[in-house]
């Protein structure tokens, strides 16, 4: 009985790692986009700001 408790809390946690791993890579994607359209430059800490911001809105 503990090893489906322990294995579907282990399963819970991969899920919860995929979903934030794929959320920061869209964090990714939405600053280069930024860059690459101009409104950031390769030398600015914006870059890092903005995907603060965008961890804090979900």
């Amino acid at each position: 009985m503990w090893d489906l408790i322990e294995a579907m809390e282990l399963r819970s946690r991969q899920n919860d790692m995929h979903s934030e791993a794929i959320y920061f890579r869209v964090c990714y994607d939405r600053v280069a986009r930024l860059k690459k359209a101009g409104f950031l430059s390769r030398n600015s800490d914006v870059g890092v700001k903005l995907m603060l911001l965008f961890h804090r809105e979900r």
